[in-house]
C-alpha cells in the first residue's frame, strides 16, 4: 500500500467517523439532568406519600380490608388443609 492509498483508507476513515457523529451526536447533560437524591427529598417524598394516603383512607375501608383479609387467610387455610388430605389420600 502506496502513501496515496493510505491518505485515502485514512480520509475515507475519517468521513465514516465524522457521518456516525453527525448521525449520533453526544448528548451532554445540562445541569437539570445532574440531579441527584439525598436523603432529606426520599424522606420528604415518603412522608408525602404517607400523609396523602393516611388523608384519604377512611375508617370504613380500613374495616372492610381487615374483615377481607381475615376471610382470605382462612379460605388459603382451608385450601391448603384440603389440598394435604387430598395427597395423602391418593399417596395411599
Amino acid at each position: 500500500m502506496n502513501t496515496t492509498n493510505k491518505s485515502v483508507a485514512a480520509s475515507k476513515f475519517q468521513i465514516k467517523i465524522q457521518l456516525y457523529l453527525i448521525q449520533n451526536p453526544v448528548r451532554r447533560a445540562t445541569t437539570m439532568e445532574q440531579h441527584y437524591l439525598d436523603n432529606t427529598t426520599k424522606a420528604g417524598t415518603a412522608a408525602g406519600t404517607l400523609l396523602t394516603i393516611i388523608a384519604n383512607i377512611n375508617s370504613e375501608d380500613l374495616v372492610k380490608t381487615g374483615i377481607l383479609a381475615a376471610v382470605r387467610a382462612t379460605v388459603s387455610f382451608m385450601v391448603t388443609i384440603l389440598l394435604k388430605a387430598l395427597v395423602r389420600y391418593f399417596k395411599k
